[in-house]
């Protein structure tokens, strides 16, 4: 409940209004300095047409599969993507294991909108593996796929969000991901 009156609350409404006409960057960039802004955004229900605006300003790039037992959630991968300036839309996610089972590869063969697959943990077996002992090995080895990257971490393959952001970055800076 308010402690404020109606009046009250209309008198600061206008304040606040002709403060963030006149100086909308000046409190934006206090919000964010005392980490609030994610805060503020959340209240004011901006947050989601915040974040799409920013990733349309982010790198463009071929998309990218993600396939494997993920140890975090979409957003917390899409986060990542974000840190390193590609927009997360750019990213398809398949995180439960049995996905990789399941997925025809096949599709993403000579398919030139993406760059990338990275795979985690996943079943052997699966709708796609040809002649190899493995999905993971079909598609590394097969003619006419995107680059694949293993998500390793400590030696395993693991799809931490650390792991993810490795093999983000190998797709990236192996010019895997231009568009």
């Amino acid at each position: 409940m308010s402690k404020l009156n109606e009046e009250q609350t209309a008198i600061i409404s206008d304040i606040v209004a002709n403060a963030f006409v006149d100086d909308s960057i000046k409190i934006i960039s206090h919000l964010d300095a005392i980490d609030k802004l994610d805060e503020f955004l959340k209240i004011t229900e901006l947050k989601s047409a915040v974040r799409k605006e920013l990733d349309r300003s982010m790198l463009q790039t071929k998309k990218v599969l993600v396939v494997g037992n993920g140890l975090a959630k979409e957003v917390e991968y899409g986060q990542q993507c974000r840190n390193i300036g590609i927009s997360p839309a750019n990213f398809e996610f398949y995180l439960d294991f049995e996905d990789g089972a399941k997925i025809d590869f096949d599709k993403y063969k000579d398919n030139p909108e993406y760059g990338g697959i990275i795979v985690g943990a996943m079943p052997h077996n699966g709708i796609s593996k040809g002649k190899y002992p493995s999905v993971i090995e079909y598609i590394e080895n097969e003619p006419g796929f995107p680059k694949v990257v293993r998500s390793n971490e400590g030696g395993e393959l693991k799809l931490s969000v650390s792991g993810f952001q490795k093999a983000v970055l190998e797709l990236f800076t192996a010019g895997a991901l231009a568009d």
